[in-house]
C-alpha cells in the first residue's frame, strides 16, 4: 500500500473574552495522525491579555504585544513562514491600520512593524494596495507591505472612496477616482509605471462589487463613457 502525506494549515481563531488565564491550547500532535504534516500553524491572538501564542519546536511560546498595540487581528500566513497581522487605532473618527510581521529571524519570535511611506488609513492584507495622500495634497497608489508607490493620480484626480482592485497577475491596479464631477476609472500599469484611463462610470454604486477579471489583462465594468 502506498501511503499519502497530507499537508495542512492549522488555524485557531482570534481569542477574545478571556480571563487573565491563558487559553487552553492543544498540542497539534494530539489532534492529528502522524501521517499529517503541519505546514503552518497560525498564532493564537489573545487580545485581552495582549499576548500571542506561537507553536514552535513542539511547544507553545508567548510573544507579548508591543507597548503601543492593544488589539491585533486578521493573521495571514506568508510563504516564508512568517505571519502578517493588523492593528488599528481610532482617533477623531478616523481609523488607522498598521501592518505587523511575526517571525523568528534568528533572535526568537518578534512582532515588528512594517514601516512604509504609505499613510495607513484603512488596509486589508488581502488587498495591500491603497491610496495615500502626499504632503502636497497629491494622491498616489501605495503598497502598505512593500512601500512601492505609483506616480500621482493623473489630472489632479481624487479618490472617490472606493477600494482598488489588483489584477490576478499583480501587474495592473484599477482605481476609481473623482474628477470634473465624474467618476473616472484608471488602470495603473506597475511595469510601465503609467495610468491608463478606462472610462467614466455610469452610476455611483461600489465599482468593485461588480468587477470581473476575465483575464489578467481584461477587466469588465459598466461605463457611461460612450
Amino acid at each position: 500500500m502506498v501511503s499519502k502525506l497530507l499537508s495542512f494549515v492549522l488555524f485557531w481563531a482570534v481569542v477574545g473574552g478571556l480571563s487573565a488565564q491563558p487559553p487552553p491550547l492543544p498540542d497539534p500532535s494530539d489532534l492529528f495522525l502522524p501521517s499529517l504534516e503541519s505546514i503552518h500553524i497560525y498564532p493564537v491572538i489573545d487580545n485581552d491579555n495582549r499576548t500571542l501564542y506561537v507553536y514552535s519546536e513542539g511547544e507553545w511560546q508567548t510573544v507579548p504585544f508591543p507597548d503601543d498595540v492593544t488589539w491585533l487581528n486578521s493573521p495571514l500566513a506568508q510563504p516564508d513562514g512568517s505571519t502578517l497581522m493588523l492593528s488599528e487605532t481610532f482617533e477623531d473618527n478616523f481609523r488607522e491600520t498598521f501592518v505587523w510581521r511575526l517571525a523568528d529571524d534568528g533572535d526568537g519570535y518578534q512582532l515588528r512593524l512594517i514601516e512604509t511611506p504609505c499613510d495607513a488609513g484603512e488596509r486589508s492584507l488581502d488587498e495591500p494596495w491603497g491610496v495615500f495622500t502626499a504632503e502636497d495634497g497629491s494622491m498616489s497608489l501605495c503598497n502598505v507591505l512593500t512601500g512601492e508607490t505609483s506616480p500621482p493620480l493623473p489630472d489632479g484626480a481624487q479618490v472617490a472612496g472606493y477600494p482598488v482592485a489588483t489584477s490576478p497577475d499583480g501587474r495592473y491596479i484599477v482605481v476609481n477616482t473623482y474628477a470634473d464631477s465624474k467618476d473616472v476609472v484608471y488602470a495603473y500599469d506597475r511595469t510601465d509605471q503609467i495610468f491608463r484611463r478606462l472610462g467614466v462610470r455610469g452610476y455611483l454604486d461600489d465599482l468593485f462589487s461588480d468587477t470581473v477579471w476575465l483575464t489578467p489583462t481584461t477587466f469588465y465594468f459598466e461605463s457611461s463613457d460612450m
